[in-house]
């Protein structure tokens, strides 16, 4: 066989052995299928942080409430019912407690954990609801009344407020009122936040409010916010029906519990004439 011959066979067999491997491929990739398109990356969904707006409360339509809320960082509020000036009864405790200059620290104690007989006796001794007339004038309560003690919603919260900054007494004496004031159960305090890790500061109130009706002011006192809920009620609903509708108010109106409470310089107390 002659050097062309033998030339001509080689390149013969290379041909033969590239077309069975090409066929190979082939049948290989027919048996896979196509191959599928390349994933997409992931993508990261940043939703809105969830909005709160304020409800109706749910109460009976023979349930008359007003409240006040009050954000002493930067001095807004909000509030819902009427701006009338209602009578206080035993809210003006808390006030008197602070106003009285040499108190029995037990009788003081007892008061504002809402022994009612305490309470009495600290309004006795305080010089009677005309005294709230200072609280009124050091805490510049402007929709307020002293004798009989009246106010509105928004003043009580602003009262409040005072009681915890300090400008009735000193911030120390004031800071121990308000630590008395933590024992209270009901209204507030069941529902809306606390205050600086330990429980609301609070004090509550029922009192007659004419034939078959009852009223009961709850005052909330928040390391920055304060707040008053007023209700009027049917006196059938039962002793504790006020404080029940006052939690149920705090809980639809107020705003959630997410401030950190404010650096505060309280007032100076007012000078005594």
């Amino acid at each position: 066989m002659d050097h062309a011959t033998r030339r001509a066979r080689l390149l013969l067999v290379a041909t033969a052995v590239v077309a069975v491997i090409a066929l190979a491929f082939a049948l290989v990739a027919c048996t896979r299928g196509p191959r599928p398109a390349p994933t997409a990356a992931p993508t990261i969904s940043i939703q809105p942080a969830p909005t709160w707006s304020s409800t109706v409360p749910a109460l009976p339509d023979d349930v008359h409430v007003t409240w006040a809320y009050l954000d002493s960082t930067d001095g807004t509020h909000t509030r819902s019912g009427d701006t009338d000036l209602h009578e206080l009864d035993r809210l003006i405790v808390p006030g008197l407690a602070q106003v009285y200059t040499d108190p029995p620290a037990e009788l003081i104690a007892s008061a504002l954990a809402q022994n009612e007989q305490a309470g009495a006796e600290l309004i006795e001794q305080a010089g009677g609801p005309a005294a709230f007339r200072k609280v009124i004038d050091v805490c510049a309560l402007d929709d307020a009344e002293p004798d009989p003690p009246r106010a509105t919603a928004l003043a009580v919260a602003q009262y409040a407020a005072c009681l915890r900054e300090g400008a009735i007494t000193d911030p120390d004496r004031a800071g121990k009122m308000l630590d008395s004031m933590r024992t209270t159960a009901g209204g507030i305090g069941d529902v809306r936040g606390n205050d600086g890790g330990q429980r609301l500061a609070q004090f509550n109130s029922t009192a007659p409010a004419g034939t078959g009706r009852h009223r009961t002011w709850c005052m909330g006192i928040g390391a920055y916010w304060s707040a008053a809920v007023l209700v009027d009620w049917p006196t059938g609903r039962g002793a504790l029906y006020g404080v029940a509708a006052c939690a149920e108010v705090a809980r639809t109106g107020f705003p959630p519990d997410t401030q950190p409470a404010p650096e505060s310089n309280p007032p100076a107390p007012a000078p005594s004439t």
